[in-house]
């Protein structure tokens, strides 16, 4: 089509895409701290675990956040798109998953799947695919002392 625009089918629907924009790049995310990826921006804050936190976050918490076990989780932080052949062990499922295949069962059309955030750690395992599933490992349990909690803010 004129100007780079492409169509296609995407389930019953016929879908117009305008030309395609550059791949986003991985960028580092602090924890503490902030970064932004594409038009998200991906908060870290650390807090303490203790004396009911989970039971308080789950009660609270937005789709778009979520809480990791400090100390499960190696730092640097990193944030980019989904990689060929990535994979993460989704919270309560018994095994591991492509996050191509995930987002595809979540049905995230395939133009956006490259501006999803994934959240890696310093090892390159995927803590969260933002605002969609969560890494099974690296969950607060009674145990965790400490908590990384992370939200996806999105433009309005």
């Amino acid at each position: 089509m004129r100007g780079g625009w492409s169509a296609g089918i995407e389930g019953s629907a016929l879908r117009f895409r305008p030309p395609a924009a550059a791949a986003l790049e991985a960028v580092p995310l602090a924890a503490p701290g902030e970064c932004r990826f594409g038009e998200t921006q991906i908060v870290a804050r650390i807090a303490d675990a203790q004396d009911g936190f989970l039971e308080a976050f789950l009660r609270s918490k937005s789709p778009r956040q979520e809480a990791f076990d400090l100390a499960a989780v190696r730092t640097p932080l990193s944030v980019g798109p989904a990689r060929r052949g990535e994979r993460l062990r989704p919270l309560g499922a018994p095994g591991g998953r492509k996050v191509s295949d995930l987002l595809a069962d979540l049905k995230v059309p395939r133009a956006d799947r490259g501006s999803i955030p994934v959240v890696r750690d310093a090892a390159g395992t995927v803590l969260w695919v933002a605002g969609l599933r969560r890494d099974h490992e690296s969950r607060v349990t009674p145990s965790t002392k400490t908590a990384l909690i992370l939200e996806a803010i999105a433009p309005c």
